[in-house]
């Protein structure tokens, strides 16, 4: 699919999405009964020095149908994954949650708690992954929000942590978002496997992020592992429209030639499109994407959708 088709493409779906429920959506709420998620297109294009390159566009989304009834919810939702350019469908089953005040407790194939930090951030290896899993999530107030998870998969039994927060008027820093995620291998014993995890102080308008990622952030096993670092600018150029940059250091704190380029654009009804290009020591990556939310997002764990449209953790 070309450049061109893929606008033709996301056009086509801004309107279908935005278009699908807004005729049952009042009388589905008044029952009790909700449609929420969202639909999304990206375009993939990675370029490599010793092989062909990669194209791919895909359509995305995450579809939660629930009833809610005084405090408690109940649903059944389901991600969803197409190529459209190798024709190629990631057939992935249900997941269920069951939630009461500020508890979730979601089963079934989802993402599991690493994506509090993200899913590809940047140049830099992230911890989140679909897999089949028992979460829990706990909303202890609006601007912190910890969940974990165990990995039902027979080959991986991990146990991972996910923490995203945020303080405000610290010092002179109006802002600091905190976000954090551990995994625990569970093969033989219980031993810290990899972590990662970022600080982002907000100024107005702009905004500094430092972020770091280690194999074995504990040194269960290694007392050298492989570590990343990450410096972070972002600002924003008008209300609707934010830049911003990366670049990525190696364990001796030295620049490396990975860096990330960033644009996020935010239409009013809170749809975004994305534009990020990576180059890392052996290729480049170019992804563009629309992301469109429908229904009331809830704040249901596995509905921490496309963390790669949010490059430092906030709401945009």
């Amino acid at each position: 699919m070309s450049f061109k088709q893929f606008l033709t493409t996301s056009a086509a779906l801004y309107f279908a999405a935005t278009t699908a429920f807004a005729d049952e959506d009042q009388k589905m709420n008044e029952a009790g009964i909700s449609i929420d998620g969202y639909f999304g297109i990206e375009y993939d294009k990675q370029m490599y020095t010793d092989s062909d390159p990669f194209e791919s566009t895909s359509i995305i989304g995450n579809v939660l149908l629930s009833y809610k009834t005084n405090d408690w919810t109940i649903g059944i939702g389901k991600e969803l994954d197409e190529d459209l350019e190798n024709n190629e469908t990631f057939s992935r089953d249900a997941y269920f949650l069951i939630s009461n005040g500020q508890l979730t407790l979601t089963y079934g194939r989802t993402y599991d708690a690493g994506n509090l930090f993200a899913d590809d951030f940047s140049t830099m290896s992230d911890l989140s992954t679909i897999t089949d899993v028992a979460r829990l999530d706990w909303e202890l107030t609006s601007n912190h929000h910890l969940a974990v998870s165990y990995d039902l998969d027979d080959d991986d039994k991990d146990l991972k942590f996910g923490y995203q927060g945020e303080l405000k008027n610290i010092g002179a820093i109006p802002k600091l978002i905190l976000v954090g995620a551990l995994m625990f291998e569970g093969e033989d014993s219980w031993r810290s496997d990899e972590g990662a995890f970022a600080v982002t102080a907000e100024f107005n308008k702009l905004a500094l992020q430092v972020a770091y990622h280690s194999e074995d952030p504990f040194r269960s096993d290694d007392d050298d592992p492989d570590e990343d670092y990450l410096i972070g600018l972002y600002r924003w150029v008008s209300d609707n429209m934010m830049i911003g940059g990366t670049i990525e250091l190696d364990e001796d704190l030295n620049r490396e030639k990975d860096y990330g380029l960033f644009v996020n654009y935010n239409m009013n009804n809170g749809s975004q499109y994305r534009f990020e290009y990576t180059r890392e020591s052996f290729s480049t990556q170019l992804e563009i994407g629309l992301i469109i939310p429908f229904g009331k997002q809830p704040s249901a764990g596995p509905r921490q959708w496309a963390r790669e449209f949010q490059p430092y953790f906030t709401d945009f």
